[in-house]
């Protein structure tokens, strides 16, 4: 993150669109892939490396404007996704639910618990 928010200063943008802009027009710059960071089973990564979480929460809240998004999943989400990382997610999917809690957990209502047909919701 550290690399791309030097990037951007060198070039005064504050966003990876606007980076891309200017790499269209001139051939010569570093290309800068969106890069997309992918957790599976997020709650045994927050267990077994809580230190993590701190650069985690810190991606998740300036990643997405310099081109660093996240994937987080997990099979079940109650206790696991903290308020930050939460509101720092522009897009949440959730899938079918054991229980209510876990659906409010993740979308702030109940929907996902009640999903009766496949692919629905």
């Amino acid at each position: 993150l550290k690399r791309r928010q030097k990037i951007f200063a060198n070039f005064e943008v504050n966003h990876i669109d606007q980076y891309k802009k200017l790499e269209k027009k001139d051939s010569n710059m570093e290309p800068l892939p969106h890069l997309i960071i992918i957790a599976d089973e997020f709650a045994e990564l927050k267990s077994d490396h809580p230190e993590f979480m701190k650069e985690l929460v810190s991606t998740a809240r300036i990643g997405r404007s310099l081109g660093v998004h996240l994937i987080l999943a997990t099979q079940k989400p109650a206790g696991v996704v903290d308020s930050q990382i939460w509101s720092n997610s522009k897009f949440k999917l959730c899938l079918k639910v054991q229980d209510a809690s876990d659906s409010k957990e993740m979308l702030k209502k109940q929907d996902a618990a009640f999903i009766v047909e496949p692919g629905r919701g």
